[in-house]
């Protein structure tokens, strides 16, 4: 994972508590696709001074790929709320359901280091659904392009209390170029 410089959340809930993203790497591939096979993978290493009993949560995707300006949320179906399918309070996969639903999501989230506060997420989704290009993709230098996609989750624990919200915008770059427009990647990528 590459460290990247930490950007301000657009996204603010009330009553919540914050993750501050440290690093982040991204895939999306079949970008424009109507039908479906589409696959996201996302790492984040994150922080985070607190405890929260995983076994009990639920985690809300509210933004997977949003390109704030351009063309919006590209993950038809998102918001998604996933349940807890583990064992460990400090270890969560968290699932979509029903099961072998599509698109499948699984969300990993772990509590690395609870005294320096240091957490990692690491979510895959399989046979999404990216049925537009992002329109913002810039030219930046020698064939790259990049646009700035949204990622936010929260982690709701059962019985109420403050959910800890984990947002971040990153620089993706555009990448396979559908007819060569800049416009039309097919596949995205960050760092």
């Amino acid at each position: 994972m590459t460290r990247t410089p930490t950007i301000t959340p657009t996204f603010t809930p009330t009553s919540t508590l914050r993750g501050t993203v440290t690093a982040f790497s991204g895939t999306a591939s079949n970008v424009g696709v109507a039908a479906g096979g589409s696959a996201i993978d996302i790492a984040e290493n994150f922080t985070f001074n607190g405890t929260m009993n995983l076994s009990t949560a639920t985690v809300t995707i509210s933004s997977l790929l949003q390109e704030v300006g351009g063309t919006g949320e590209l993950v038809q179906g998102v918001p998604v709320t996933l349940g807890f399918g583990g064992t460990d309070p400090d270890e969560g996969p968290f699932y979509s359901s029903p099961a072998g639903v599509n698109p499948a999501y699984r969300f990993v989230i772990k509590i690395q280091d609870p005294q320096q506060g240091k957490w990692t997420s690491h979510l895959k989704v399989d046979n999404a659904v990216l049925p537009k290009y992002p329109t913002l993709c810039t030219f930046i230098s020698s064939n790259t392009y990049r646009t700035n996609l949204t990622t936010v989750y929260s982690i709701k624990p059962a019985g109420g209390g403050a959910s800890l919200v984990v947002s971040t915008v990153q620089p993706w770059r555009c990448l396979d170029f559908v007819g060569g427009d800049p416009n039309k990647p097919s596949s995205l990528r960050a760092p």
